[in-house]
């Protein structure tokens, strides 16, 4: 976390906030609170703290609001002293990471709630915001998902691509055990079928943690499931996440929005200056590929401008966060 708040401190203040810096004494001393605007799941407190720390240590944080509560518009997360430099260099930074959280967080536990009472887990994938993984996979856990693998290192995930070089299911299956046996590696092995006929073929050999059923409709996971530990990705809607009785149902990660609501007060020497820093609507990534796709998703950015990211775009374009949404495709999805 630490590399990533100096990166992106560096990324974004250069050489300086001249802004700033030209306008306010270094010695002119505010507060900030932080008012939610729009209800949800709060994610990135923690990582916030963090954030004024880093720049200024002598800023002074007061959490009213932790990680994982649900919040509501009007409710104050936090309130925090220090230089009014400090405050407005630290701000952009701090929002930019507590809306993805919140967001991600939001998203995912609105999953988690239609599958209550259900034995399905939702996962996260590594369809995630370069150098931002782990805390987009910590905003999942907040809103009560669950994290898949961190990266390429830590599971054995048998796709396609793999089974088809190695010659088949049972093939990949065995060259993985040799592999981890020659390596000194405890992983555990999950594998991809595409039919029933590499289903059967990996139940049959055995030596798995888990089978993925890739792109499988929604009768044809029905029968699949049974008493195996499944893991479902593909083509999902709400409807067909309400009904699955699945272990895990990975929700394909598309990194394309935020929570949008939340604002920033600078309150300035007793009097308060209110700054609405971020009303923010982000581009949803569009499920079409190629140019068409990309010009889409720049009318559907526009679109939800207008109409302050309405329930249907949230809903059913998938403007959601990264980390655990891509429900609704037009398009193949690509599970990486």
């Amino acid at each position: 976390e630490e590399r990533l708040i100096d990166l992106s401190f560096a990324e974004d203040i250069g050489d300086g906030d001249h802004t700033t810096l030209c306008c306010i004494p270094s010695d002119a001393m505010g507060k900030s609170q932080l008012i939610i605007k729009e209800d949800g799941v709060l994610a990135g407190i923690e990582v916030a703290k963090k954030v004024f720390k880093c720049f200024d240590p002598e800023m002074q944080v007061e959490v009213f609001i932790n990680d994982g509560a649900k919040v509501k518009k009007g409710d104050v997360a936090m309130v925090v002293t220090g230089r009014v430099r400090s405050l407005l260099q630290t701000e952009r930074l701090m929002l930019n990471i507590m809306q993805r959280m919140s967001g991600i967080a939001t998203m995912t536990s609105k999953y988690v709630e239609r599958l209550e009472g259900t034995k399905t887990r939702v996962l996260d994938t590594r369809k995630t915001t370069p150098g931002m993984r782990m805390l987009e996979k910590q905003a999942v856990k907040i809103g009560g998902g669950c994290n898949h693998r961190i990266g390429l290192f830590d599971m054995i995930l048998l796709k396609d691509n793999h089974v088809d070089f190695a010659g088949g299911i049972a093939n990949a299956i065995n060259r993985c055990h040799e592999y981890l046996k020659e390596k000194g590696l405890d992983l555990k092995i999950e594998i991809e079928v595409r039919n029933f006929d590499e289903l059967q073929q990996a139940i049959d050999c055995g030596g798995i943690n888990r089978i993925m059923l890739d792109n499988f409709s929604v009768t044809d996971n029905k029968k699949a499931v049974e008493s195996r530990c499944y893991e479902l990705t593909g083509h999902f809607g709400a409807k067909v996440v309400d009904d699955q009785q699945v272990t895990f149902q990975e929700l394909c990660c598309l990194p394309a929005g935020f929570f949008g609501r939340i604002e920033f007060c600078l309150l300035q020497f007793g009097e308060q200056v209110v700054r609405s820093l971020i009303d923010h609507t982000a581009a949803p990534v569009c499920h079409r590929t190629g140019n068409a796709g990309r010009q889409e998703g720049l009318a559907q950015a526009r679109i939800a401008g207008e109409q302050q990211i309405g329930g249907f775009f949230r809903e059913r374009l998938g403007i959601a966060p990264a980390g655990v949404i891509g429900l609704f495709h037009d398009g193949p999805d690509i599970h990486a």
